[in-house]
Formats: C-alpha cells, structure tokens, sequence
C-alpha cells in the first residue's frame, strides 16, 4: 500500500470511531443513570 492509501484508510477508521463514540457514550451515560435510578428508587443508595 503506497502512503496516500494508508492516510486514506487512518483517516476513515478516525472518521468512524468519531460516529460510533458519542452514540457509545450515550449509551453507557443512559445505562448508568437507568441504574442508579432503580438503586435509588429501591432505597439501596442515599444520594441526598
């Protein structure tokens, strides 16, 4: 692969993660705070 490809193929891997990773981290942010929810909701944790 000569270097042009190469730059080509970093900079579209860059360009996914750059897609998926919000959507990833939303995910993982929306999880915990469902979890802590129920947690406090069941009275298992105090948060005030």
């Amino acid at each position: 692969m000569g270097r042009n490809a190469l730059f080509g193929v970093v900079v579209l891997v860059l360009g996914i993660l750059v897609l998926l990773v919000p959507a990833f981290l939303q995910a993982v942010v929306g999880i915990i705070l469902v979890v802590f929810g129920l947690l406090a909701i069941a009275g298992r944790i105090k948060l005030f």
